[in-house]
């Protein structure tokens, strides 16, 4: 069965990595709704929470972190979204701080565009 990606909510502090994900997403036609900080992901969590299907969180968030971010917008989402977290250290260094299960994957910084829309298309599929 296949899932059709439409909406995505990207959660960076970085604006840079917040255009180039949405840019990579928008060839694909998939909408993106941006935000800078975990109060900002929980209220747009909220406002569009039958529309997201995956989610691009950074695990280095100030205010809150990644993973508080994803255990207060896990819940809220209805879509039962493919998680996406964003790390500038490897995988093992954070491992720690990821779902001991769920839907999620690893994706490490500098990332690349092909990187981005291998997860689009394995997502796609399944």
């Amino acid at each position: 069965m296949s899932k059709e990606i439409k909406t995505a909510l990207i959660v960076d502090d970085e604006t840079y990595i917040r255009e180039v994900i949405s840019e990579v997403l928008e060839m694909w036609d998939i909408d993106s709704i941006e935000a800078e900080d975990g109060p900002t992901a929980i209220r747009l969590s909220n406002e569009h929470k039958n529309k997201i299907d995956i989610v691009f969180l950074d695990l280095n968030l100030p205010q809150m972190s990644g993973t508080e971010i994803y255990q207060k917008i896990n819940g809220i989402i209805e879509q039962n979204p493919l998680f996406v977290f964003i790390s500038g250290y490897d995988e093992e260094s954070v491992k720690s701080e990821l779902p001991q299960s769920g839907r999620f994957v690893f994706l490490k910084k500098p990332f690349t565009i092909t990187s981005i829309q291998k997860i689009i298309e394995q997502f796609s599929q399944n």
